[in-house]
């Protein structure tokens, strides 16, 4: 037991730490609000961007980056190639896609990580893909062997010929869809977890993404984008999803109530 729990306070960095602008403090149940309010002052000192949230598993931008990874791998088992799916997401404005991510992150890294949030929210249904490919010794771009070649100095150097296949129905059609199955998800986990109250706001949640994960600027951030182009059109696209995957997408009661009460996710 802490002798003096209001002190215990967590400060999430991102790596790499000299690079990434954004912290994350965590403050648990007892932690008061002086002991936050010097720990965001310090976080601020060493020039951070700084979010306060709630402790719990994967805090916030882990647990709403992990279904955009997840959903990769379930797009690779329905049979689209690794470059389709990277460059869908490009496309969208990430700055690289899921597999490109997943060799940077660290596959073994990966799947520890994967593995303890699914745990924390069961709706994420791990695949075995990156477990069996860790197993075959690639670990990504720390040991040149990913989803990507690599020189020895960690230039990227293109999908490696044993995990490249042709494209699936390719057109505008599939890319929408596959973007759907990569940011939708992530949309989903957004607002569940600002309803839990993991986040205090909607802007600290969107700046969070945009420093933490590089989600698009030029889209506001994830939820000022759900805005943008509609919260019922969403809704709608994620039923769609729901019915594709056969209910293993869920549509979050969180966002389907905000929806049918008018609310809007924009600021």
């Amino acid at each position: 037991m802490l002798k003096r729990p209001d002190q215990f306070v967590g400060m999430h960095f991102f790596n790499p730490v000299p690079l990434m602008p954004l912290v994350e403090v965590v403050r648990a149940e007892k932690t008061s609000p002086e002991t936050v309010m010097q720990t965001v002052a310090f976080g601020r000192q060493l020039g951070k961007t700084v979010i306060v949230v709630k402790d719990r598993p994967g805090f916030l931008i882990n647990r709403i980056l992990m279904p955009f990874l997840i959903e990769s791998a379930h797009l690779r088992n329905d049979g689209y190639s690794i470059a389709q799916i990277d460059r869908a997401a490009v496309d969208f404005g990430m700055p690289m896609g899921p597999f490109r991510l997943l060799d940077e992150i660290g596959l073994d890294t990966a799947a520890k990580v994967a593995k303890v949030i699914s745990v924390g929210y069961p709706h994420m249904k791990v695949t075995t893909l990156i477990d069996e490919i860790v197993e075959r010794g690639y670990l990504g771009k720390k040991n040149g062997k990913g989803f990507y070649n690599y020189d020895p100095k960690g230039k990227e150097l293109g999908i490696r010929s044993e995990f490249q296949t042709d494209d699936r129905e390719p057109g505008e059609q599939t890319q929408q869809l596959i973007q759907d199955r990569l940011i939708l998800p992530m949309a989903g986990e957004a607002v569940m977890a600002l309803d839990e109250g993991v986040v205090a706001t909607v802007k600290e949640l969107d700046l969070g993404l945009i420093y933490g994960i590089g989600f698009p600027p030029f889209k506001g951030g994830l939820l000022k984008w759900i805005s943008s182009v509609g919260e019922r059109q969403i809704l709608d696209r994620m039923h769609q999803l729901h019915q594709l995957t056969q209910g293993r997408l869920i549509v979050p009661k969180a966002f389907e109530q905000r929806v049918q009460a008018g609310q809007k996710f924009g600021y």
